[in-house]
This record gives structure tokens, sequence and C-alpha cells, in this order.
């Protein structure tokens, strides 16, 4: 079968979306990917040739082998197999990264990749706007498609909201921890409305993964949100991501009015009398 572009690949600071890139090229090459704790066993199996064919081996998090320079060449450069290697996040002053870090496929702690996803000139200016984040920078270009205009339009009619307003995490998590004080502090929702539902939605589908055991899931991330993983059962958390989309559908539809869409998201997840 043919080979991939390489036989391996180093990720840093992994988004959902560049994940998807990855998992959707390898799998395009005809491999399917198989979870392995460290490297060493990956090691492990070269050694007593228990090699699978067509199976691409993934490794998140292993920092041991940061540190283990002897063993790089022979896993990067010398693999029967495909090889994965994702880190949340690395110290770019390292050896490791300063060798290899020409070589990483997807860094989305930087911005060169934003330029494969628009040429609109604007780009960073959207990316930062998006508080550095990628997926939700695509979500917002997903719209901007849509709608046909340009980032600058975009942004001077409001349609792309400052997701760096730090209350909208105050927000979010109230939610996530029920607090009913949220009711308090609706004209802080109804001040960023789309903010507020894109990142809600955000965090719901981390949540969502959390519970899932999913190996995608960025660390910091599910630390983060391990507080929250009981607040909602997997079902519940199912409902509200359809809830959220829902809405944002319909207030841009004229389906419903946006000065009453904060109070009825926050009804409907509190479950204050208004019908599932």
């Amino acid at each position: 079968m043919s080979n991939l572009k390489k036989d391996y690949y180093i990720i840093i600071n992994n988004s959902l979306y560049y994940r998807n890139k990855m998992i959707e090229s390898i799998n395009k090459k005809g491999y399917s990917i198989q979870k392995k704790e460290t490297i060493a066993e990956v090691i492990e199996l070269r050694e007593n040739s228990l090699f699978i064919e067509d199976i691409c081996y993934y490794i998140k998090d292993d920092y041991s082998f940061l540190k283990q320079e002897d063993l790089w060449e022979k896993v990067l450069k010398q693999s029967d197999t495909p090889v994965v290697i994702e880190y949340s996040e690395i110290d770019k002053r390292s050896k490791f990264y300063k060798k290899y870090n020409k070589e990483f496929l997807y860094d989305s702690s930087g911005t060169e990749e934003l330029k494969k996803l628009s040429d609109d000139r604007d780009i960073e200016i959207l990316y930062l706007l998006c508080n550095n984040n990628i997926d939700i920078t695509v979500s917002e270009l997903d719209k901007i498609n849509i709608l046909n205009i340009t980032i600058e339009e975009a942004i001077n009619k409001d349609i792309i909201v400052d997701y760096r307003d730090y209350s909208l995490n105050e927000l979010v998590f109230m939610v996530l921890s029920k607090d009913k004080k949220l009711f308090d502090n609706i004209d802080k929702v109804d001040a960023n409305l789309f903010g507020f539902i894109a990142f809600l939605y955000t965090n719901i589908k981390n949540l969502v993964l959390l519970k899932s055991n999913s190996p995608y899931l960025n660390n910091f991330i599910a630390k983060n949100l391990n507080n929250f993983k009981n607040s909602f059962t997997m079902k519940e958390l199912i409902t509200i991501m359809k809830l959220l989309y829902k809405v944002e559908n319909d207030i841009k539809q004229g389906d419903i009015e946006i000065q009453f869409a904060g109070i009825y998201i926050l009804l409907k997840i509190f479950n204050l009398g208004i019908d599932k």
C-alpha cells in the first residue's frame, strides 16, 4: 500500500479541528489508529515484530520520551508503521522542539496554519477575537462563508463577537455548576449572547468528550472541566448542544427574538417549568 507523506506525525497544542484533519489524512491512506499510552509500548512492539499492518499508533502526552534523545531517531526516522505523537504543550526552548519543530504537522499554538483556512487578510484578527482558539475560529469562518462577506464586514456588523471577554468564562462555569445566581446576570448573557452560546457549546462538547474518556481531549481542558463532569448526564449534554444549535439558528431565521433567547436557554437548561 502507499505510504503516508512521512511515517510519523508530531502535533502540539492540538485542537479538535487539527486532530480531525490528521485522522482524516491517515484514514484516507488505509490506516486505522490504535492508541498506546507510551512510546515504550511502540518500541516493544517493534522489537518483538508485533506491528500490525495498516495500523497507525497514536501516543498522547508521553513526556518521558522528550528526555530520551537516544530514542528520537529510532522511533521517528526508522518507523515500520506510522506513529502519531501528540503533546498538549511543549517547551519551545527544549532540544526536542528545536530539532523537530519544522517537521511538526500541526502546531495550533501559532498562526501559520491560519493562512490555510482563509486567504482573507484579516484572518489573524479573527483568530485574536476568537481568543486564539482554532475551533471557534473555524466555526466563525463557516458563518462568514455562509453569509458571503469578509471578516472585516462581519466584525463591523457585530456578527463576530469578542471571545476574549473574561466574563464569558464565569457565565459558562455558572451554567456547568448549575448556579442559579446566573439568572441575576442575565444582562451579561444578553450583552454577548452569541459569544455565550458558542463558548457554552464548546464547553458542553468538551464535557461529552470527557465523559466518554476520549483520548482526543486536551489535558488542560479536561482538568478545567473535571469538576463539572457529573453536573449533567450524557443525554442532558446532547440535549443542551441541540438546544444551543437550534436557538442560534432560530435567532438568525427570525423565529425567536434575541432579547428573549438568553433567558429561554437558561430556563431550558435549568428545567424551570419549560417543557423539553
